[in-house]
């Protein structure tokens, strides 16, 4: 087997194995969002969303 063949298999069974955790990375992700947006005064993601609505430089300054 050549390298190239080797990598192509260990990238296949590798994607298979992420493809597993997906809900709990999501869900981590969801929290840590929620987090960030709490600890920046909002208690609502629908306000979040009027108040950013298309606006980079205001979700940025989130994290920022």
């Amino acid at each position: 087997m050549t390298s190239v063949e080797g990598m192509k298999t260990m990238s296949a069974n590798l994607s298979q194995r992420w493809a597993k955790t997906s809900p709990a990375n999501l869900s981590l992700l969801q929290t840590f969002t929620l987090n960030i947006l709490r600890r920046n005064g909002y208690s609502s993601i629908t306000s979040v969303q009027r108040f950013t609505s298309n606006d980079i430089d205001k979700l940025l300054s989130f994290v920022g």
